[in-house]
């Protein structure tokens, strides 16, 4: 049964080969629009530009270029969710930016694939 839940995905990638032979088996699973866009996530304009009209930016890359892709969220005001940090010290420096987000209005979350039970404990809290 496909859901309604997404209406429209963009996948990114800065080679969009891979992303393209996914899309295939994907759309036969959902009913949402599917996209593939080239973007390279070490340049914050680049993020920016395939930001247009999206809610929520998941990036599941390399956590090298996080600071660029939360600033291309801030610019955008675009969700942003990562999966991974480069160490206590860099995510901590990404918690630091809480109030620049909530003050556009928006939510990151930060190193959500770091520790599979983090994202648990982080959910029962924001449920509270």
């Amino acid at each position: 049964m496909k859901k309604g839940y997404v209406k429209k995905l963009i996948l990114a990638d800065i080679f969009t080969e891979g992303a393209e032979k996914f899309v295939k088996k994907l759309r036969e699973q959902t009913s949402a629009e599917i996209v593939v866009r080239q973007a390279d996530a070490s340049s914050t304009e680049s993020v920016v530009a395939i930001l247009t009209d999206v809610d929520v930016l998941l990036y599941a890359r390399i956590p090298e270029y996080n600071f660029k892709v939360m600033q291309a969220c801030l610019d955008t005001k675009t969700h942003d969710i990562d999966m991974a940090s480069d160490g206590p010290d860099s995510l901590l420096q990404q918690l630091d930016w809480d109030g620049k987000f909530k003050q556009a209005g928006i939510v990151g979350i930060m190193g959500l694939g770091c520790d599979l039970r983090f994202s648990n404990v982080a959910a029962r809290y924001a449920a509270d």
